[in-house]
């Protein structure tokens, strides 16, 4: 078994069970603006630690919630598509959120980073 196996049943009886209903239209624009550039570890979910709600930011994650080349391509391309639908709004706020303790930290290990390298990272 899969450790993705019990999301997919949980997708099948979320579908089964007509509750799709219930979940709010959001839009593809953030209803606060707000892009949130922040670190994949599983520790900082971000409606947990800000409180963010379903529809208030769009939330892009990568190791260590760095702004990277594919990120600014991203955060270009939602601030041109809000421009076209709400050129009346106000302009989107980033946020970058590093934590402590990130697993990142062990990219400045120079033996982690050569073993990486070796193995054709």
């Amino acid at each position: 078994m899969s450790n993705f196996t019990p999301y997919l049943e949980r997708n099948q009886a979320f579908a089964a069970s007509g509750a799709q209903a219930d979940v709010p239209r959001i839009p593809l624009i953030p209803f606060k603006q707000l892009y949130l550039i922040i670190c994949i570890d599983p520790r900082v979910e971000p409606a947990a630690v800000l409180g963010v709600r379903l529809g208030e930011a769009i939330v892009a994650r990568n190791v260590g919630g760095r702004v990277t080349p594919a990120v600014i391509k991203d955060l270009a391309w939602i601030v041109h598509l809000h421009e076209n639908k709400t050129p009346d709004a106000d302009w989107f706020e980033i946020a970058v959120i590093h934590h402590t303790d990130c697993g990142s930290g062990f990219l400045a290990d120079d033996d982690l980073r050569a073993g990486y390298a070796a193995r054709g990272g």
